[in-house]
C-alpha cells in the first residue's frame, strides 16, 4: 500500500511540475496519510458488514454452524429459545473451563486458559497512550472476575472474530466503552493496537507463558480490542475482548468479564456530592440508603446517614425546587402500590423538613407506584430495585 501511495504522489509530482524536495515530500506524506484513512475506513466497513452478515446459531446446533461456514458466512452463536444463559465446555478445553454465561465464544475456539476470582479489582484502559506505557484513561471496576483466554485455529482472522463479538454485545445491549481494531501489527497509540494492548494488560497481568495475545509475528498480526458495559438487576457487568492474529491460521482471544458485586444493604448510602452530579447530568437521583417498615411509610433509625447527606446536599442546593417520588414493585394491587408510594414520598419530605430544617415549600411529594421500572419485576433483584424514593430536579 505505501509503494502504491508513492507512486500516486510521484505522478502527480511530475504532472504539477513540482520540483522542489520539501514540497515533494510533504505532498507525498499527506497522500499517504489520505491512503492510510481510506484503509482504515474501508476496514471498519468490512468490520459492520460482517457484523451484519453473521448467522446466529443455537448453542448445540452443529449443523447449522456446519453450513453456514461452508457458505462462507460468520457464525454467531446464541442461547436457543427459552433457554437462560449457561456456562459451555468443549472437547479441547482446558480442564474444567466453561464459556462464561454473558458471552458464547466464537465457533470453533478452544479454551486454553481459565481462571475465576470472586472479588477482583479490574482496569479497563478507554483512552489512547499518551507517554511511555501510559494511558490516562481508565474505567475501573471490582466483583467477580472472570478470564478466559482461546485459541482459534484455522482460515478465521482476528477481523472477523472482532465482528462477531462485537455484533453479540450490541445485540445485547451492550452500551460500548472504547474499541478499536488493527489489520496489521500496529504501535499507534490508538486503542486496540499492539502497544496499546501491553499497557492495558500491565494493569491486567496475563498468566506467563500462557497466552500468546501478545506473541507472535511483529509486523503482520493484527489486533483489537473493545470494552462495554451493561446494568442488569443483579449489577453493572462490564466486558472487555482482545484479538489478536498469533500467526496465519491462530487467533488469540483474551475474554474477561467482571460482574460488579452488589453492595450489602444498608451499608451505603448516597453522597452529596455524587447526588449533585446526578441532578446535573440527569435531572434525578434515587436516594439510596432509605429504608421504611415493611409494607409501611414510617422510615427506619437505618435511613439517618442517607438523609443526613440529602439534606447536605439541599442546603448546598438551597435556590432550587425538587419534587419526592416514591415508587414500587409490581407485587399487589396498583391502587395500594401507589398510595403507599405516595406515603413514602411524604414521609421523606416530612422528615428532611421536621428534623432537618429544609423549607416545606422546597419538597413536593408525589406517588407512582410500579408505573416507572427500572427493571424488570419478574426477579428479586429487579423488584428491590424498583422500590426506591427519587429526588426530582422541579421547576
Amino acid at each position: 500500500m505505501r509503494r502504491f501511495a508513492v507512486s500516486i504522489a510521484a505522478a502527480v509530482l511530475y504532472l504539477a511540475g513540482l520540483s522542489v524536495p520539501a514540497v515533494a515530500l510533504d505532498f507525498t506524506d499527506s497522500l499517504l496519510g489520505t491512503a492510510q484513512r481510506a484503509v482504515e475506513s474501508e476496514l471498519q466497513r468490512k468490520v459492520d458488514q460482517e457484523s451484519r452478515r453473521a448467522v446466529r446459531c443455537a448453542m448445540g446446533d452443529a449443523a447449522c454452524v456446519k453450513a453456514a461456514e461452508a457458505r462462507g458466512e460468520t457464525v454467531e452463536l446464541v442461547e436457543s429459545p427459552g433457554r437462560p444463559a449457561a456456562g459451555v465446555s468443549q472437547p479441547g478445553d482446558t480442564a474444567g473451563a466453561q464459556d462464561h454465561p454473558a458471552v458464547s465464544r466464537y465457533p470453533g475456539s478452544l479454551i486454553k486458559w481459565h481462571d475465576t476470582q470472586a472479588f477482583n479489582p479490574y482496569a479497563i484502559a478507554t483512552g489512547p497512550i499518551t507517554g511511555y506505557r501510559q494511558i490516562d484513561e481508565w474505567t475501573e471496576a471490582e466483583g467477580r472476575l472472570t478470564r478466559i483466554y482461546y485459541e482459534l485455529e484455522g482460515e478465521k482472522t482476528h477481523t472477523e472474530v472482532y465482528a462477531n463479538y462485537k455484533r453479540a454485545l450490541e445485540e445485547q445491549g451492550f452500551e460500548f466503552i472504547a474499541q478499536g481494531l488493527f489489520p496489521q501489527s500496529s504501535r499507534a497509540p490508538a486503542i486496540g493496537s499492539r502497544s496499546w494492548l501491553e499497557v492495558q494488560y500491565r494493569r491486567n497481568e496475563l498468566p506467563p507463558g500462557t497466552t500468546r495475545l501478545l506473541a507472535g509475528s511483529s509486523t503482520s498480526g493484527g489486533s483489537g480490542f473493545m470494552a462495554a458495559r451493561r446494568e442488569r438487576a443483579a449489577g453493572v457487568i462490564y466486558v472487555a475482548i482482545a484479538v489478536a492474529q498469533y500467526s496465519k491460521d491462530i487467533a488469540a482471544i483474551m475474554v474477561d468479564v467482571i460482574e460488579v458485586n452488589e453492595v450489602k444493604t444498608g451499608l451505603v448510602t448516597v453522597n452529596a456530592e455524587a447526588m449533585g452530579n446526578d441532578i446535573d447530568e440527569f435531572g434525578r437521583v434515587t436516594l439510596d440508603g432509605l429504608f421504611f417498615d415493611h409494607d409501611k411509610a414510617t422510615l427506619t433509625p437505618a435511613s439517618k446517614p442517607a438523609l443526613e447527606e440529602i439534606a447536605k446536599f439541599l442546603k448546598a442546593r438551597a435556590s432550587m425546587n425538587f419534587y419526592v417520588v416514591g415508587h414500587t414493585d409490581a407485587t399487589g394491587a396498583f391502587a395500594y402500590n401507589k398510595s403507599l408510594s405516595e406515603r413514602r414520598a411524604a414521609a421523606v419530605a416530612r422528615e428532611l423538613v421536621d428534623r432537618y430544617g429544609i423549607k416545606s415549600s422546597r419538597l413536593e411529594g408525589h406517588g407512582v407506584g410500579p408505573l416507572v421500572p427500572v427493571f424488570s419485576n419478574s426477579s428479586e433483584g429487579g423488584r428491590t430495585k424498583n422500590r426506591r424514593v427519587e429526588l426530582v430536579e422541579r421547576p
